[in-house]
């Protein structure tokens, strides 16, 4: 134990020379000044200051020195010790103080604060991408229940309705199917002059260049309203999957179930299209010739088949009258 202070006083002291050096310097010029006398006043006084800048500054600059030291070798030593101690514990520990010691993520309110541009980009690009999906466009004129004209910057376009059917009104080939003027009449009323949106799913064009599409007036589509009032069906699924289709079959049904416009008339709508034949109810014979005929509810589907059944013209009141075969509104149909 001894012999283990003594070198390390050795050691200290031979670190320490200089400042023990000059301190020794100081103490002799001191000693002179007060009792020898031998020197000058002037010289001991020299000694006296040399002497304790040199012991006094070397031992601040060498205390700083390894204050200094220590404070760079302290994280080795301790990242030294680490793994030591981290082999004597449990794998899970080793892996829990990791997980503790890695630095921690941003918190979204820091992130949110930091860096905002790149999360509001994000937002219009999602932004920009929805509105890629839709055009904007101005109905100008109905054509029929399901075919729309409309303009697109100053170009006019003829839209077929995705996915529904109306009843025909325009085919100079057939004559005019029930419900028909009432599904024109509806999107008259709905769509004429109004600012829309139109939205794609699949081929944009058919065979004859009009755009195919769903149609939207502010939130809703007008597809599905059309099927909603029972004034057209589900038809030509030709590239499924479509996105709406789901939502169009459940209106329909409901349509359906309803007895409403077109699944009023039994038999009026087949998977082909529609049967207008089946629409014209006709008059039964009396049951006895002693019971008076009693007045039925007649319907002829277009004034094409009131002729044909011997009843044109047929005036306001009569059985058959409505007013899609009066067109002039005398009230006299089929004149």
């Amino acid at each position: 134990m001894a012999i283990a202070i003594a070198v390390v006083i050795i050691i200290w002291i031979i670190e320490n020379i200089v400042g023990i050096l000059g301190l020794a310097l100081a103490g002799w010029g001191l000693y002179e000044l007060s009792y020898r006398k031998k020197l000058s006043t002037k010289l001991s006084s020299v000694f006296i200051a040399v002497g304790l800048v040199v012991g006094i500054g070397w031992f601040a600059f060498s205390g700083s020195g390894d204050e200094s030291k220590q404070l760079a070798t302290a994280p080795q030593v301790t990242e030294q010790a680490q793994p030591a101690k981290q082999q004597n514990e449990p794998p899970n520990q080793i892996s829990d103080k990791t997980q503790q010691e890695k630095p921690k993520a941003a918190t979204p309110e820091t992130n949110q604060n930091a860096q905002p541009q790149p999360s509001q980009n994000a937002n219009e690009s999602k932004n920009a991408s929805q509105d890629a999906k839709y055009i904007a466009a101005t109905v100008v004129e109905i054509v029929d229940g399901d075919t729309i004209k409309v303009k697109i910057g100053d170009k006019e376009e003829t839209v077929r309705l995705l996915l529904v059917d109306t009843p025909e009104t325009k085919d100079p080939n057939e004559p005019i199917q029930p419900f028909g003027p009432e599904a024109t009449a509806f999107a008259e009323k709905t769509l004429v002059g109004k600012e829309v949106r139109l939205e794609f799913d699949g081929p944009e064009r058919d065979k004859y260049d009009r755009l195919l599409a769903y149609l939207w007036i502010g939130d809703k589509i007008f597809n599905q309203m059309l099927l909603e009032e029972g004034l057209a069906r589900v038809a030509y699924v030709y590239d499924p999957p479509y996105t709406h289709y789901e939502e169009f079959i459940e209106a329909e049904e409901k349509a359906k179930a309803e007895k409403k416009g077109i699944w009023s008339i039994k038999g009026y709508v087949a998977e082909d299209g529609f049967h207008e034949e089946v629409a014209v109810a006709k008059e039964p014979e009396p049951s006895s010739e002693s019971e008076p005929a009693q007045q039925q509810d007649v319907y002829y589907a277009s004034c094409a088949a009131a002729r044909a059944a011997g009843a044109a013209p047929i005036y306001k009141g009569e059985p058959g009258y409505r007013p899609a075969l009066d067109r002039d509104g005398d009230g006299i149909a089929c004149e």
